[in-house]
């Protein structure tokens, strides 16, 4: 630009609106602001609702020949605007300015003019419905040959994965990244840099991720394996082309000479690209600049698991992503707006013994020693399948706590059958506790899983005391009979009835526990049943550590 236009550019940079229209009057370059001023549309400029911004505009005293120069200082006004319908009329400068030759001055707004933008303004409304009806024509894969204009046109970030949805994209063919190099080159671009002309600008990213799998959950080390699709859709203006196509990068080497976002997985323990056969991505770059970039990632998230209620838990394991080194001053990271664009998942995706329930979004943006930082959080509602517990677990130790009960249906004198019996299944479940133990992580509260196996453990041990006080007793009466009946010459008949009635005492109440043991087991069993679903596994999830917490 010439130096005569410095302290213009400098003037209006303190300036509200942020457009500026510069003309000359003979050799001097003069400002005069107007408000609301609206632009007659031409074949090459396009206008939304051009009463909403106040710019600040100069005239040309030679109105055959208008050399109409814009500074714009903020990207918003020029994506509102939409100011030209090709690809890019940007270069760079100090500012940011448009080189247009069709703009209409205020001297020039005649009858004819005003009658003009009166109706512009009038059908306005019609043109934008217009314009929606044919990008939701274009989203839902109607085939149509405007869909070289639609990306022309332009492409909403937010948006960006109806286009990949829809059948606009197969009938498309992408242009190579070999057009890509000699541009790069041309327009020095630098990769390291973000793309940020304007100062104050902040470059927003949108992210997404296509969840392929999640499995291996691990209860020891409370981690787990997640395959994923990471997208990234942002807007580089630097990278706008005149082409009527987007541009397919799939070159490793010419991605790397391309600036992108740089989020990092905070509670991810592992993470790597996959590169079978070679490193899985791509990107497209639409004409006005707008990138929209994939790539396949294996994570090992931690997952801070709560197990009160294990194995009837219900898991919230979260995946967080961070920008590593700017912050939200320059780059911000946001989440596509709807659900569906920002966490999907893959519909034969396989459950494990965990499988996702629900699954939601939300933002944990914190602040460092550098400044405020973004912080995205995609969080899965995971419950556990009792399937496997119920074979493993709760049926064969409930068959245990059941077989235990013959004890007390054998006669008094099978002392072998009561004692081993009740001693191997107390066994059995002591290991099997341990077993189970060894795959969860070491934590100081009570799960729901101990208190089953301390109840079934203590049953089937209760059994073997059972046991052994009725076996004890009928030792007793047998003592006693055989002396009675040892001591027929030696004692009186008085005595010897005394005996018998002490011996029968003993095996009466033998008789007695084992008949009330037949009932109490069963009893005091399903009560434990009961109490064990309705009170423990449908409990508050969380009450354990808050019990934990208190005693400490």
């Amino acid at each position: 630009t010439k130096k005569s236009w410095k302290p213009d550019i400098l003037e209006i940079a303190a300036k509200k609106p942020s457009i500026l229209f510069t003309t000359k009057y003979n050799q001097n370059y003069v400002s005069q602001p107007v408000d609301r001023l609206p632009l007659i549309p031409s074949g090459e400029i396009r206008i939304i609702n051009p009463t909403a911004v106040q710019i600040t505009y100069q005239v040309d005293t030679n109105f055959e020949q208008n050399s109409t120069k814009i500074v714009v200082r903020s990207q918003k006004v020029a994506d509102f605007y939409k100011l030209g319908e090709m690809s890019s009329v940007f270069e760079l400068h100090k500012g940011l300015e448009i080189d247009r030759k069709k703009v209409c001055i205020a001297e020039k707004l005649r009858t004819e003019n005003i009658d003009k933008v009166t109706k512009f303004l009038q059908n306005s409304s019609e043109k934008q419905e217009s314009n929606e009806r044919a990008e939701k024509n274009a989203s839902s894969g109607e085939k149509n040959n405007d869909s070289m204009t639609f990306f022309k046109r332009g492409i909403q970030l937010s948006s960006i994965l109806s286009v990949f949805d829809s059948e606009m994209m197969s009938n498309v063919i992408p242009l190579s990244s070999s057009v890509l190099m000699p541009f790069l080159n041309r327009n020095h671009y630098d990769s390291r840099s973000p793309p940020i002309i304007l100062e104050g600008e902040i470059t927003e990213v949108f992210f997404g991720i296509l969840i392929q799998s999640m499995s291996n959950f691990d209860q020891s080390t409370m981690d787990y394996d997640m395959d994923i699709w990471l997208r990234m859709a942002w807007h580089d203006r630097r990278l706008a082309h005149q082409f009527d196509r987007p541009i397919l990068v799939n070159d490793e080497n010419v991605l790397k000479k391309i600036w992108r976002p740089s989020p990092f997985f905070q509670n991810a323990k592992e993470a790597e690209y996959h590169r079978m056969t070679t490193l899985n991505f791509w990107l497209y770059i639409f004409p006005n600049g707008e990138i929209f970039f994939e790539t396949h990632l294996y994570l090992k998230p931690s997952c801070k698991l709560i197990l009160c209620k294990y194995p009837h838990d219900n898991q919230v394991c979260s995946l967080k992503i961070t920008a590593i080194a700017s912050g939200q001053n320059s780059i911000r990271y946001s989440w596509f707006p709807r659900l569906s664009d920002a966490i999907r998942m893959n519909k034969l995706m396989e459950s494990e013994e965990l499988y996702v329930e629900k699954y939601y979004k939300r933002y944990c943006d914190g602040v460092r020693k550098t400044g405020n930082f973004s912080c995205l959080e995609a969080s899965c509602q995971l419950k556990r399948s009792l399937g496997y517990h119920m074979t493993r677990t709760y049926i064969p130790t409930a068959t245990c706590v059941v077989f235990s009960w013959i004890s007390v249906w054998l006669p008094e004198e099978f002392v072998t059958g009561r004692i081993f019996g009740s001693l191997t299944l107390f066994l059995t479940l002591s290991a099997e506790s341990s077993a189970v133990k060894e795959v969860l992580p070491k934590v100081s509260y009570m799960k729901a899983i101990d208190l089953w196996f301390g109840f079934t453990a203590s049953f089937v041990f209760i059994t073997m005391l059972e046991a052994l006080i009725v076996i004890s007793l009928e030792y007793k009466s047998r003592e006693l009979r055989k002396k009675a009946e040892s001591g027929l010459n030696d004692m009186s008949r008085y005595q010897m009835m005394l005996l018998m009635l002490e011996s029968g005492r003993y095996h009466s109440t033998a008789r007695h526990i084992d008949r009330y043991c037949r009932t109490l087991y069963p009893v005091v069993f399903l009560l434990f049943l009961i109490i064990y679903y309705f009170v423990i596994t449908e409990g508050d999830e969380t009450k354990c550590l808050q019990r934990s917490s208190d005693e400490l």
